[in-house]
């Protein structure tokens, strides 16, 4: 029925979100603080970037590395 393929749904997207968590903890905190700050809180590379007193390169690096790490946990 309907509704037993929407809950299946809701369990699977529920089961990636756990997932997906949980590879983010597993990331160096420097990783996880900057994928959080461009993916979750919408900042720029820039904003990101002064805010930490680096250069916007670096964090773009950050961020490229964190998500080859995600993709590595999800394996």
């Amino acid at each position: 029925s309907k509704k037993q393929i929407d809950l299946e749904d809701l369990v699977i997207k529920r089961m990636e979100y756990k997932k997906l968590h949980n590879a983010i903890l597993k990331l160096p905190e420097i990783q996880k603080k900057r994928l959080m700050l461009y993916f979750f809180k919408g900042l720029t590379l820039k904003k990101i970037a002064t805010i930490e007193k680096t250069s916007i390169r670096a964090v773009q690096y950050t961020i490229s590395i964190a998500l080859k790490n995600l993709k590595k946990f999800l394996q």
